[in-house]
């Protein structure tokens, strides 16, 4: 009765969007690939200057991603 009235109940990825804030940091702790992506964004030519936190606060948000080599993805 209540799949009629409301629809299915959708499950959501475990995207970063959904997680709280400490699941997030957890997620990413003792990642290699996560402290690269923190060190380019505190990087002296970035176009702002972050804390390390910062920068981590924010990998937290990322999902990587596989891309074949020689493939361009921003233009």
């Amino acid at each position: 009765m209540f799949e009629k009235l409301f629809g299915k109940k959708r499950k959501f990825p475990d995207a970063p969007e959904f997680m709280r804030p400490k699941e997030r940091m957890r997620a990413i702790e003792g990642s290699s690939t996560a402290e690269l992506a923190a060190s380019l964004l505190i990087a002296p030519t970035a176009l702002m200057q972050l804390t390390r936190e910062e920068a981590l606060k924010i990998v937290s948000y990322m999902l990587p991603r596989k891309i074949a080599e020689g493939t361009t993805f921003i233009k």
